[in-house]
């Protein structure tokens, strides 16, 4: 690979006593690491063209650039899948505790309306004060739960709000039905194979053989005696003044050779093997650290899965409650109080199916990293 990047120019001006100005205006074009074209070209017309060849002459680099952009890309591979991972579990923190803060108000006004009713019934002869008391502790109990719940959700939309950097209704961000989160994690399920997890693919592994890779190239670079030996030829272009009193234009050629006590790098070569040997074993231990973040995700994959399918039957057999409270109600069999607890129990019932789904999709949102 040619090194225009390296090429310089320059252009000087000096005068003597009793003589005129005069100029140069000179370029260095290295073509290959071991190999250079240089020229210079003087005011009168005359100049020189020459070629430096280094046999000697090494560098990593290359190598290193190389190393460190495919690293950044890596990196930036993996932040891009955090970064969604992060915003979705934000949202979706969010949407949960909206949906739990909605349905705990309506269960303290049910408790509330509950305990009043109790107390009218108490005063009229009809009930025990050891039922007022249990209707205002429970009545108390929802309370107690609705404040948990506001605090769940300031602290919900203060993330969410940080990890979006603007508004809610700039982002356009609502609460989602089950039905669609449920259609988001099977397709995204359907794209993905838990048993194709790689623990190596995380940045942490790759980065940290990347970072052997590199000591490996350091190491290679760094040899045990590194003197300098330059061959260079050059063609000297006479001035238009002299053309026609030459033959053609003269040659030179030179050999050089250049090393000292500083060249010998036993020590170096010693330090950057312990550097490699460190590397190795660093990311050895990552791929081990990887492998037991591996099995922890599926582990969680499998426990989220789990706690989604008891969810949907409980959430099933509160619809199936409901519907029969309904019915009783009807018949006269029920009181509205004991027919707005059932549906308040479904209601529960379906933000607890949301988030156990929420949980399984981020689940499958996690084996990204690893696939």
């Amino acid at each position: 690979m040619i090194k225009l990047d390296e090429t310089s120019f320059s252009l000087s001006s000096s005068v003597a006593e009793e003589e005129e100005w005069a100029a140069t205006a000179s370029i260095d074009l290295p073509l290959f690491d071991q190999l250079g074209l240089n020229g210079a070209l003087n005011d009168d017309s005359s100049g020189k063209l020459g070629l430096t060849f280094s046999p000697l002459y090494h560098s990593d680099s290359r190598e290193q650039l190389s190393i460190n952009y495919e690293k950044a890309l890596l990196l930036a591979e993996e932040t891009a899948v955090l970064t969604e991972n992060h915003a979705l579990s934000a949202a979706l923190n969010w949407m949960s505790a909206r949906q739990q803060l909605s349905v705990q108000e309506e269960i303290v006004a049910v408790k509330e309306t509950v305990y009043r009713d109790q107390k009218v019934r108490y005063e009229a002869g009809e009930s025990t004060l050891d039922d007022v008391r249990d209707d205002l502790v429970a009545w108390t109990e929802a309370r107690t739960t609705l404040s948990k719940q506001q605090t769940l959700l300031r602290s919900g939309e203060s993330e969410l709000l940080q990890t979006l950097g603007t508004s809610l209704d700039a982002a356009g961000v609502g609460i989602i039905s089950s039905e669609i989160l449920r259609s988001e994690m099977e397709a995204l399920k359907s794209s993905l194979t838990p048993e194709a997890a790689n623990p190596s693919q995380v940045y942490e592994v790759t980065s940290s053989y990347k970072s052997v890779e590199s000591s490996r190239e350091k190491l290679s670079d760094t040899w045990m005696f590194d003197p300098t030996l330059n061959l260079a030829g050059n063609i000297n272009l006479p001035s238009s003044s002299d053309a026609l009193n030459t033959s053609g234009p003269g040659w030179e050629a030179s050999i050089q050779m250049v090393f000292s006590l500083d060249d010998w790098q036993g020590k170096e070569r010693d330090e950057n093997r312990k550097i490699l040997t460190l590397a190795l074993l660093e990311a050895q231990q990552a791929e081990r650290e990887s492998q037991l973040n591996l099995q922890q995700v599926l582990i969680t994959l499998e426990n989220t899965e789990q706690n989604r399918v008891l969810a949907e039957l409980e959430m099933e057999q509160s619809e199936e409650l409901y519907e029969e409270a309904q019915f009783l109600q009807k018949a006269g069999d029920y009181s509205s109080a004991e027919s707005e607890d059932a549906r308040l129990l479904f209601e529960q019932a379906r933000v607890n199916y949301f988030d156990m789904l929420a949980g399984e999709f981020l689940a499958w949102r996690d084996l990204l990293l690893y696939l």
